[in-house]
């Protein structure tokens, strides 16, 4: 790497850190040790928590505007589109929004490409397949994949 690459290359880490260190400064909420990767979008800031050891890599859309809290060592994976914003059915009234929040419970993984709906919890310590659509809420402890997500196994021997 010549010396033009190497003073790019920091420059690029210097602006992914600023732009990182703005986006947390503007959410609601937010514990220590956050990561979020470059290029993630999030609409709402101001309606969405974030908890301790959270990572939401890149190109991840969230649409926050209805409300979102992500817990504690939550891990987003790459391409996720995580929406607490909607359109009402009525065709009359489909311009206007409808909020519904959302909220990833500790220790939960979203696989890359997953996309969680609006109203949806998903719960402790579950696994969510790389592109997913979740529709409803899911319990603590399970692995859910498909479209719509189904649960597949719980992580424990108490189901």
């Amino acid at each position: 790497m010549n010396i033009i690459q190497r003073i790019l290359f920091k420059l690029g880490s210097l602006i992914q850190e600023a732009e990182s260190a703005w986006t947390l400064s503007t959410l609601r909420s937010c514990g220590s040790s956050v990561r979020i990767d470059r290029r993630v979008f999030i609409w709402g800031t101001d309606r969405m928590d974030v908890g301790s050891n959270v990572d939401i890599n890149g190109y991840t859309v969230i649409y926050a505007a209805g409300g979102v809290r992500i817990h504690d060592n939550a891990l987003i994976g790459a391409n996720c589109v995580i929406t607490s914003v909607t359109h009402p059915v009525d065709p009359t009234e489909r311009h206007q929004l409808v909020f519904s929040p959302v909220e990833l419970q500790s220790n939960c993984w979203l696989g890359a490409g997953t996309m969680v709906m609006p109203g949806v919890t998903i719960g402790k310590n579950s696994i969510i397949a790389a592109g997913s659509v979740v529709t409803k809420d899911v319990p603590d402890n399970c692995i859910c994949a498909g479209v719509p997500a189904k649960i597949m196994r719980y992580l424990d021997s108490s189901h």
